[in-house]
């Protein structure tokens, strides 16, 4: 977020000037498939993991980028009061407006033509520059009140997303067992 946070306000200060968006920058260049160990790019996939740590409240979540959906799909282990919603609201809504910025810099979509050849709901009538919607999946395993489990259940929505489970309501999360369990593997 750093990262984001950081263009996102060069972007803004410039009046919104696209050449500050930059393929060279670390956002454009892991989309491309370079900078971290194990990503690849993002016009080869459909959907996208985001660990996002919204850090006035040392809180982290995840944001799953459904690239067909043209949405962000926010996985938040607490259900906060207005305080909370507007923060992670400012940060999701960071990554709304940048991810299709950096897409046209990157030139991702001159790689995925399916999603404008093929009229998928979600892209039609939308330019590539509007920002991405937002869904706040609502029905996910919470946390215990100031438990500070965030990380872990970032992790654990993380893995059940990898392997293809999006609806998380009838999962129940034993955050004890996960802690012994990650301690062991470690």
């Amino acid at each position: 977020m750093t990262w984001v946070d950081n263009i996102e306000k060069q972007w803004r200060d410039s009046n919104n000037d696209i050449r500050f968006i930059s393929l060279d920058y670390d956002v454009g260049q892991c989309i491309r498939g370079f900078k971290l160990l194990v990503n690849i790019p993002w016009d080869s996939v459909d959907d996208v993991i985001i660990p996002v740590n919204v850090s006035e409240s040392f809180h982290w979540l995840l944001v799953v980028f459904r690239i067909k959906l043209r949405c962000l799909h926010v996985y938040d282990s607490v259900r906060g009061g207005s305080v909370h919603t507007k923060k992670v609201n400012e940060v999701v809504g960071k990554l709304a407006i940048m991810i299709p910025l950096f897409f046209t810099s990157t030139r991702f979509y001159d790689k995925r033509l399916d999603l404008y050849a093929n009229k998928l709901p979600k892209y039609v009538d939308k330019s590539q520059f509007d920002p991405l919607d937002v869904k706040h999946m609502m029905h996910v395993p919470q946390q215990e009140d100031s438990s500070n489990d965030c990380g872990l259940y970032t992790c654990l929505f993380a893995k059940y997303i990898s392997n293809g489970v999006f609806d998380m309501c009838s999962i129940d999360i034993d955050a004890k067992y996960h802690h012994q369990r990650y301690a062991t593997i470690i």
